[in-house]
């Protein structure tokens, strides 16, 4: 339990040590591991949730005392985790804000269990209404349970296609000029966007990248590998391929967030209302956890060897 404790607060970005000029919360600001090794595990669970809702609430707080006052905003610097994996939420939150968006409609496929995801504080702190849509049966029942009393937010447990994304939209009743969709599939993303009917246009498209894939190759993984085959370091698109996507679709890439995980698009009739405004970075090597790793299993995980994923090339 001890190490769930410590996994949990590193991932909130607390430190094992003290924290001599007062960054965090009195509570935890000069925390010693040896303090807890007697506690009982409801004591540590508990402790665990203050430490996740005192990140939660701090980094809501630093969105709200946010201004757009500068000639130009950098999109990096936008960069900020309330509930996402790395600084989407703070871009997206950003992003929002310049296009003058106060109540829209998102949807997000690949949401896992609703616990870190780009579209959860869209649900959850801001009260948009929207769509999650998850494959993996025990992810979904968990994602259903958290918004089982609102309906506001619907839940899908659907395995996406580029051939059934567009009927999935249609039968949920999703608006054609909706806000902010994300797309999380572990490879197939592009062949889905790409795919997606003209007659959704979605403002902004927040989607997954392999950035470990040369920014000078147009490449993509061959439509139709299902995402439970190995994560292989050839999966998904480049995003010199997804920039071009963008551009296909009538939209303009913006920015790659600093773990290079997620590269954020808008569409051009509402980006020239704050093209002047901001900018961001689309060359980035891939960053895992900002630990400059790339994103395959056997990478991380140690995975062992895979064949890779079959690759097509867009020049």
């Amino acid at each position: 339990m001890l190490r769930v404790l410590q996994r949990s607060m590193n991932f909130a970005g607390l430190p094992r040590t003290c924290d001599p000029v007062g960054l965090y919360p009195a509570h935890i600001s000069c925390f010693r591991w040896d303090s807890v090794m007697d506690m009982s595990d409801a004591s540590l669970l508990n402790l665990k949730s203050a430490i996740y809702q005192d990140k939660v609430y701090s980094a809501l707080n630093q969105l709200r005392d946010r201004t757009y006052t500068r000639d130009s905003l950098h999109l990096t610097l936008s960069e900020l985790r309330v509930f996402s994996q790395n600084g989407e939420d703070g871009v997206l939150f950003d992003l929002i804000n310049l296009l003058g968006i106060e109540v829209g409609y998102f949807v997000e496929v690949g949401t896992g269990d609703g616990w870190s995801c780009n579209c959860r504080i869209l649900a959850e702190s801001l009260g948009w209404p929207g769509v999650f849509v998850e494959a993996d049966s025990e992810d979904y029942s968990a994602l259903s349970e958290r918004y089982s009393q609102t309906s506001r937010v619907h839940t899908l447990n659907s395995y996406v296609t580029p051939e059934n994304f567009s009927e999935l939209l249609t039968n949920s009743l999703v608006p054609k000029d909706f806000d902010v969709l994300s797309l999380d599939v572990d490879g197939q993303d592009f062949h889905i966007w790409e795919e997606m009917s003209s007659t959704f246009q979605p403002k902004i498209v927040i989607i997954e990248v392999n950035s470990a894939l040369s920014s000078s190759l147009k490449v993509v993984e061959k439509r139709g590998i299902s995402s439970s085959n190995s994560l292989t370091e050839t999966w998904g698109a480049s995003i010199s391929a997804i920039c071009a996507l963008a551009e296909s679709k009538g939209y303009t890439a913006l920015h790659v967030e600093q773990a290079g995980a997620n590269l954020f698009a808008v569409r051009n009739d509402v980006f020239t209302t704050i093209s002047g405004r901001v900018r961001g970075v689309l060359d980035r090597s891939a960053n895992f956890s900002l630990l400059g790793k790339n994103h395959s299993r056997q990478v991380l995980f140690s995975g062992g060897e895979s064949p890779n994923r079959e690759q097509v090339s867009l020049d």
